[in-house]
């Protein structure tokens, strides 16, 4: 019975293996700063943020990014909440938040 569980358990892995070979990097040269936050303002605008104040702009919903770094903001970035594309708010390492 061990054995046959066993076996069932394997090939399921290989097929959770084998199905993740389809991802493929969208950007030539991504950021090695884990991200930890993202907003989408609308049907195009992207905004993520994570480790060491990371930010990723996208105009194009997502098909290119611009990475940019906050003079103000060298933490990591937790999370974030936006009410309009002017105004928001950023939370992050060691009680960082950052209003906008």
């Amino acid at each position: 019975m061990n054995y046959k569980f066993l076996l069932i358990l394997l090939l399921v892995l290989a097929n959770q293996l084998k199905s993740g070979s389809d991802w493929l990097w969208s950007h030539p040269e991504p950021p090695s700063n884990p991200l930890f936050a993202v907003h989408v303002f609308d049907s195009l605008n992207i905004l993520a943020m994570g480790e060491a104040g990371i930010m990723l702009r996208s105009s194009d919903f997502g098909q290119t990014w611009d990475v940019t770094y906050s003079e103000h903001i060298t933490k990591n970035i937790y999370g974030c909440y936006f009410f309009d594309r002017q105004k928001g708010l950023i939370v992050g390492e060691n009680g960082l938040i950052y209003r906008r």
